[in-house]
Formats: structure tokens, C-alpha cells, sequence
């Protein structure tokens, strides 16, 4: 994802974590993506979260994608 790679030549000393969220409804796939731009200040980090229907992969990029939207990268 370019994204990615222009958020690790902008904050080198940044963080992109992603967790997947277990839901009960069948098919549905949730995950939260933090970005924290430095890890020496741990208490500027940007959330986001995203769902898709029976796609894994797309519901953590939309995550991820959204995160760094935050930040304002775009």
C-alpha cells in the first residue's frame, strides 16, 4: 500500500498496529488500526476501525487507510 510506505519515510520512528475485532455475526470482519507517528510519545496515536462482509483483508486495509487519513496522510 503506497500509504504505508509514505507514512515510513515520513515518521520513521512510527508504528502502524492492526487487531482484528472477533464479532458474533457470521461473515462480518472487523479490525482497528492505531497509528502512533513516534513511539518516543506513545500518547499521540491516531484509531481507526473498519468492517467488511467476508473480506479480511479489505476490512484492515480500510482500517489502516482510515488511521492514517487521520494523521492527514493521504
Amino acid at each position: 500500500m503506497k500509504l504505508i510506505k509514505k507514512f515510513n519515510r515520513l515518521y520513521p520512528n512510527g508504528s502502524i498496529v492492526s487487531q482484528r475485532i472477533l464479532t458474533e455475526d457470521a461473515g462480518v470482519e472487523m479490525f482497528k488500526a492505531t497509528v502512533t507517528p513516534d513511539l518516543e510519545k506513545p500518547e499521540r496515536y491516531f484509531s481507526a476501525y473498519a468492517k467488511t462482509i467476508w473480506n479480511l483483508d479489505k476490512a484492515q486495509d480500510k482500517a489502516i487507510k482510515l488511521a492514517l487519513k487521520l494523521l492527514s496522510i493521504e
